[in-house]
């Protein structure tokens, strides 16, 4: 049976998106910290990202992190 006349057989023309795509939140966090004194310096951050992708069964989640310290001799 080809694809089009499974859709029609099972009325799935209106719906058929439906079936197949959907509606993609996504998800960011950010956190950061930075200090010091005249001689050292530091920043710190850290990162979240979560997307769920259109497709079902796809999407992509990442993490993050960074570290910067100065010191002056």
């Amino acid at each position: 049976m080809l694809a089009w006349q499974i859709i029609k057989k099972f009325d799935l023309k209106a719906n058929l998106a439906d079936y197949v795509f959907r509606q993609a939140p996504t998800q960011s966090h950010d956190v950061s910290i930075r200090g010091g004194n005249e001689k050292t310096r530091f920043y710190a951050s850290w990162g979240y990202f979560q997307q769920e992708g259109i497709l079902r069964n796809s999407g992509t989640e990442r993490y993050s992190f960074r570290l910067n310290l100065d010191q002056q001799l």
